[in-house]
């Protein structure tokens, strides 16, 4: 029996956000050092093998393996994150307050984007002549390759130091987030844009687009159906503009000491903090794959209706 292809994307999902909930708990499991010692130590306790083992029992580490990531996932399931183990704060609350930044920083980035990714894509594809959409593709193949973090340091040096024009340290207000975010946006949208253009040439050249080019058909109407051809691909670039900006914004959050979830996750590595690591990850872990789960089931909405598109542009 052929199993449905949203259940099996439902199935995909689930599976992925196991599997990784599965390997954050084993890479804890496995760090070395005792996570209970470096908790005591933190917390200015007596250590005593009593307390070790109360520490232990407290940080679910009591057991093996498997018993203990089944308690913490059942914690987890019920909302329990746990408290941190450098604030003593609960780790939901922290979360909540970190994710509004990132959050705004990549929703933010998106929307500038995308709208700029599909008019760039579509511009440099539609370029009539070789020896100008090649230097073009070229343009935004460097764009693309800049590294994030030199790009960063190269924003702050010219509307931060010499212009003085921007703040860059820090995230008390929307202006703070201008230089973060356009770090962020130039190599995703040109990325984008390169990959769109490359889409809207190679389907310019396609027998049913021609023949309706030879037919006089509008150019709206030809644009229409260039869209329709691309709707699948596009879905796919979409997904993963949201994500590269998502990447993005963790190395970004270090470089501008933006108080985000990427920053967050960062710190808490660096000082141990095991239930923050955990959650962290694990909430990044499910934006990501919520994120490749939603582009399926677009996908497979979309899916077979380019064809029936094609056959009434030739018609």
């Amino acid at each position: 029996m052929k199993k449905h292809p949203y259940a099996r994307a439902c199935l995909k999902f689930l599976l992925n956000l196991f599997l990784c909930s599965v390997l954050l708990y084993l890479l804890l499991y496995l760090s070395p050092g005792n996570p209970a010692l470096a908790y005591l130590r933190r917390s200015n306790s007596l250590i005593t093998t009593e307390t070790l083992k109360q520490a232990q029992a407290q940080l679910g580490l009591s057991d093996n393996f498997f018993i203990d990531y089944g308690r913490w996932l059942m914690k987890v399931l019920s909302g329990n994150l746990g408290q941190s183990f450098s604030t003593g704060a609960p780790v939901a609350k922290i979360l909540v307050e970190r994710l509004r930044v990132t959050g705004l920083e990549v929703v933010i980035g998106f929307i500038i984007s995308l709208p700029l990714s599909l008019f760039l894509g579509f511009f440099v594809g539609y370029l009539p002549k070789k020896h100008i959409y090649r230097p073009m593709l070229i343009l935004l193949t460097i764009l693309l390759s800049l590294p994030i973090y030199w790009l960063a340091l190269l924003l702050i040096y010219f509307f931060g130091f010499k212009l003085q024009l921007l703040p860059f340290v820090g995230s008390a207000s929307l202006k703070h987030l201008v230089l973060p975010i356009m770090a962020n946006v130039i190599p995703a949208t040109a990325l984008a844009s390169k990959l769109i253009a490359e889409l809207v040439q190679d389907l310019r050249k396609k027998e049913c687009h021609q023949i309706a080019k030879y037919r006089k058909i509008k150019r709206r109407y030809r644009l229409y159906y260039v869209l329709v051809d691309l709707s699948i691909p596009l879905v796919t670039i979409i997904g993963y503009i949201f994500l590269g900006l998502l990447g993005g914004t963790y190395l970004i959050e270090q470089i501008f000491s933006i108080s985000g979830l990427g920053k967050l996750l960062l710190d808490a590595i660096y000082a141990r903090d095991y239930p923050l690591v955990l959650a962290a990850g694990l909430l990044t872990s499910f934006v990501t794959f919520l994120i490749y789960f939603l582009t399926d089931l677009i996908l497979i909405r979309l899916n077979g209706q380019p064809e029936k598109e094609e056959d009434a542009l030739v018609q």
